[in-house]
């Protein structure tokens, strides 16, 4: 298991300044388990985002007009969470049980809890029991597109939840026949490219819940990436190192940078569960779509992806020479 994140890596994650799909915002409030409406209103966030991708609630940051107010929470309302009453009472509305994890982060002064949501291993978590006008039974909730935790109503939605099932079951059923196979024995260890790989394909995954752009994929082309250390171990980099790495390897190259790096408010690249993200999606002054997502994580993992734009697909001399049906690609290579 990756090292538990040290104070800064906590305040970047506190600092994220956007909501998505697994990250949300709420105001300052009192965990009292006689209010149920208001503790299930955490519930239902919190098994939307296990059904997702996981992700992190933060409470004691409120929304106003011109952006998002980072007013913490008083002493006694910090004192009030705690993680085993938010377990215990969260286990009484989930099937199966969820461990979610709480932290309390202090910055510039103000506290603030900090709620890290895992993501469901194999089975999707169904809410068990009703509180009318918060919850209903038995529903599976999800993040929506609007960042909202609804029920599934979308084939979209449901998909998605399907398609971790049945990776993350794939993954178990694996693990048990390599078991058999070899007469009970404690199975070997998946091995460093199975374990890059699945770490891509939630990559991959991610790319297409923020991806705004399905529609236009047809006219679109890719160029994609992925680099991998030699070795797997997942808490091989801090975040704070991750990040300085990333911003160090920002280029800026034909007017827009590789790695695109926000380093002002972070709305565009923030800390996941494991590791940091950016998404980016514009357009030039020439009316051209951009688009750059990249993801790196803690196990060295690095993923990009990026639109084809009309002066990657140049050359110095002119447009290059394509066969039917090619893709016109130029690679811009510099040294550092």
């Amino acid at each position: 298991m990756p090292d538990t994140p040290v104070a800064s890596e906590l305040t970047a994650i506190l600092l994220r300044g956007n909501e998505s799909k697994d990250f949300d915002y709420k105001a300052a409030s009192t965990w009292d388990e006689k209010d149920k409406k208001a503790c299930c209103e955490i519930v239902k966030d919190i098994l939307a985002m296990a059904n997702t991708q996981g992700g992190f609630i933060v409470i004691g940051v409120s929304e106003q007009p011109s952006g998002f107010s980072f007013d913490g929470l008083s002493e006694s309302e910090a004192n009030s969470f705690d993680t085993s009453r938010l377990n215990r009472f969260l286990q009484d509305y989930t099937d199966p049980p969820i461990n979610a994890l709480l932290r309390k982060v202090t910055y510039d002064g103000n506290i603030f809890v900090l709620i890290e949501v895992p993501a469901f291993p194999s089975t999707p978590h169904i809410c068990q029991k009703e509180l009318p006008g918060t919850l209903t039974a038995p529903t599976l909730y999800v993040r929506t597109d609007n960042n909202e935790s609804a029920p599934v109503r979308s084939a979209a939605d449901f998909q998605s939840v399907v398609e971790r099932a049945v990776r993350n079951r794939g993954d178990a059923l694996l693990s048990s026949f390599r078991s058999i196979l070899r007469r009970g024995t404690t199975p070997p260890e998946p091995s460093a490219q199975e374990q890059f790989l699945r770490q891509q394909d939630q990559a991959i995954l991610r790319f297409e819940d923020v991806n705004t752009l399905k529609q236009e994929e047809p006219l679109l082309g890719y160029f994609e990436a992925t680099f991998v250390p030699e070795r797997f171990d997942p808490a091989k980099f801090q975040l704070n190192t991750l990040r300085r790495a990333a911003e160090r390897a920002e280029v800026t190259y034909t007017g827009w940078p590789f790695l695109y790096f926000d380093r002002e408010q972070m709305k565009r690249t923030y800390v996941v569960q494991d590791g940091w993200e950016t998404f980016i999606q514009d357009k030039d002054l020439g009316g051209h779509y951009l688009m750059d997502f990249w993801r790196l994580q803690q196990s060295g993992f690095f993923y990009y992806r990026t639109i084809l734009r009309p002066s990657g697909t140049r050359s110095e001399q002119g447009d290059l020479p394509m066969a039917d049906g090619q893709i016109p690609c130029h690679l811009h290579r510099r040294s550092y």
